[in-house]
């Protein structure tokens, strides 16, 4: 790939940082996990520190086991992508309680049944998963907290994670400090693609160049391109961040040679026809997003990549 002029009039460039997957075609694992601001860090953290996946596509959506299980169009798409086209081997499905409501969701009578329901829930999916992929691993992440009720909570809860299997065994593997007490602390949504080459640095944007320290993670396929085909599963995210985490800015992220707009291929390498493509989604879903929620703000950032996939550049369009 050449590299091409760029300036600031192309937009306001926001970062600059090294390309960490130069020439690297596939990833390690695909990592389905709830947007939840309040356990996407630890979520992640916890994939890469104690399960020791560096590169996962990251799709994240509200109720991950009842999208697999309703067998979502947008769900199934996902994972076809992961394991076909970034040649993922490994699934992990992450679940977790309800961190608000007291400790636990109105819809169960106590923690032991809403325990069972979200850990019976894991199992079915991974079995539907496994008939459509059967070649692939699939692993069953559970997270609670330590505490007996929110308003309870001290400095010292901690959120639990396990391992669950289908013979009901669990397996406790880590445990991480919970940020967050009943209140709801969540300063936007970040709508990004899955794709695992730029998971991490999407982040730090957010957080270091955007100041958006705490957000809701929706993770999807091409990030708005499933949003504009009118999917259930990714505007449940975006009503979700809105209504129950009080979001109002939205981040939507695109980034250069995405597999789910066909890729730099699609564009025969020329990098200005692809990033003119890419502006038009963007303003496509940032005046439906408005147009549903007036009060939001809406950012619309893209990623180019630079040079010879040397470095990634954030750009934030106006």
């Amino acid at each position: 790939m050449s590299s091409r002029k760029l300036s600031s009039l192309d937009g306001t460039i926001l970062s600059t940082v090294p390309f960490r997957f130069k020439g690297v075609s596939g990833c390690d694992a695909m990592v389905a996990m709830p947007i939840s601001y309040n356990f996407a860090k630890e979520g992640l953290d916890f994939v890469e520190k104690c399960l020791g996946i560096q590169a996962f596509d990251l799709f994240g959506i509200p109720s991950i086991s009842k999208r697999i299980e309703n067998r979502s169009e947008t769900a199934i798409g996902t994972l076809k992508l992961a394991i076909e086209k970034h040649n993922a081997k490994e699934i992990v499905l992450m679940e977790h309680v309800d961190f608000h409501d007291s400790g636990k969701s109105s819809r169960f009578r106590n923690k032991i049944e809403e325990d069972y329901f979200h850990k019976k829930g894991l199992v079915d999916c991974k079995l539907n998963i496994l008939e459509s992929f059967p070649h692939v691993t699939v692993r069953l992440i559970y997270a609670r907290l330590n505490g007996l009720r929110i308003a309870e909570y001290e400095p010292g809860t901690r959120i639990l994670f396990s391992e669950i299997f289908e013979n009901a065994e669990e397996i406790f593997m880590a445990n991480m400090p919970y940020r967050f007490k009943d209140e709801i602390y969540c300063d936007g949504a970040i709508v990004a693609c899955l794709d695992f080459r730029f998971r991490r640095e999407t982040r730090s944007c957010a957080r270091e160049s955007l100041n958006i320290p705490v957000f809701d993670l929706i993770g999807l396929p091409g990030s708005s391109k499933r949003l504009l085909e009118n999917s259930e599963t990714g505007w449940k995210g975006i009503d979700v961040a809105y209504t129950k985490h009080g979001c109002k800015k939205i981040v939507l992220f695109h980034h250069s040679d995405c597999a789910a707009y066909g890729g730099l291929k699609k564009f025969d390498g020329d990098h200005i026809a692809e990033e003119s493509m890419h502006r038009g989604e963007l303003r496509k879903l940032k005046k439906r997003i408005t147009d549903k929620y007036p009060d939001v703000e809406v950012l619309m950032v893209y990623a180019r990549v630079l040079g010879d996939y040397e470095q990634i550049q954030f750009v934030l369009f106006s």
